[in-house]
């Protein structure tokens, strides 16, 4: 068994060497080759598992220097052509005048005395059992439950929760992803809670 280990491994060694004593060949172009005849190639023997030995060769092996390409003709390099420098133009001296105050006191009592908004919901259709909170945490004690297509009045919106009022006329609180929110006409919305 030894034996065949020791002639499997002699032979795998001869392999490598001698592939890559092609690979080199390869890689110089058969450069070394064709510059003379008489050009030796490098041959290596095995004398035990563990050692090889190159035999010299009479021609020193060079290495593979990678070909540097070319830099272009300074008459192939585009001309960049200078822009002349822009004038600057001095800052005109011209104030702006700031609004009267009165005018700026009237475009507020505007934004003031538009009327809100009101909104509508309506809990999402497949839904069941959507849980009506007393307060936004979701600990908080459960009022009332609400199935899909059923609609309301919207109170607060919250980031997560929203504050409804519903048909039954149930206030609480209900996880937005349940339901649908639309905008509705002051009239539509109830009057105690405009």
């Amino acid at each position: 068994m030894k034996k065949k280990n020791t002639l499997f491994t002699i032979t795998f060694v001869t392999y490598i060497v001698a592939g890559a004593a092609a690979i080199f060949l390869f890689a110089s172009n058969g450069s070394n080759l064709s510059h003379s005849q008489n050009d030796t190639t490098v041959v290596a023997s095995v004398d035990s598992v563990d050692t090889i030995i190159p035999i010299e060769s009479e021609t020193p092996i060079q290495p593979i220097v990678p070909a540097t390409p070319e830099e272009p003709p300074a008459e192939e390099t585009p001309l960049v052509e200078e822009t002349p420098p822009i004038e600057e133009t001095p800052p005109s001296e011209e104030v702006i005048p700031e609004p009267p105050a009165e005018e700026i006191n009237e475009e507020a009592d505007d934004k003031e005395t538009d009327d809100p908004i009101y909104y509508a919901f309506v809990v999402i259709d497949g839904v069941t059992n959507v849980r009506i909170r007393e307060t936004e945490n979701r600990s908080s004690a459960v009022l009332s439950h609400i199935d899909g297509g059923e609609k309301g009045y919207v109170l607060e919106q919250g980031k997560n929760r929203t504050k409804v009022l519903t048909e039954k006329g149930t206030i609480g609180y209900v996880f937005n992803a349940y339901i649908t929110v639309s905008e509705i006409p002051k009239e539509d919305f109830p009057k105690e809670y405009r």
